[in-house]
């Protein structure tokens, strides 16, 4: 989920923009494609990193090696999808599910660890909310 929040000194102003941004009515399509993108190389980069989006490294596989990249199919299934309202990343595998949330009675102690590679950190907010700002300030000015 992606939140825009604003602390509103000058009510009129804002409520001005995001009119601007109200009318375009969907055809935020470059934007949410520059959000899609840069969420993808961050999750590109997460499983480079081997970290979940809070930054907590991932539990080790029973065989060692690169977590969640033995033979890079969850990696490279990884696709960006984006409109004039939203932008997200994801995986058509069976088995993305899995990695993500962990369970399923596999491994060694009957339950695989989750290794979250999707979601949103806060470099990610803080990217999201400069796309949006400079879309808006393109838009208004």
């Amino acid at each position: 989920m992606v939140a825009l929040i604003i602390d509103a000194e000058d009510l009129a102003a804002i409520e001005q923009r995001l009119r601007t941004l109200a009318a375009l009515d969907g055809q935020l399509s470059p934007l949410m494609e520059e959000i899609a993108q840069s969420l993808l190389a961050s999750t590109e980069r997460r499983f480079e990193d081997e970290v979940a989006p809070d930054g907590t490294p991932w539990a080790a596989t029973e065989r060692g090696g690169s977590i969640l990249r033995d033979q890079g199919h969850l990696y490279q299934s990884l696709t960006t999808t984006a409109d004039g309202h939203s932008a997200s990343v994801d995986s058509n595998l069976a088995y993305a599910r899995i990695h993500q949330l962990g369970g399923g009675g596999i491994g060694a102690n009957g339950d695989m660890p989750a290794r979250p590679y999707l979601g949103i950190d806060s470099e990610d907010e803080r990217e999201i909310h400069a796309l949006i700002r400079d879309t808006m300030l393109g838009l208004i000015q």
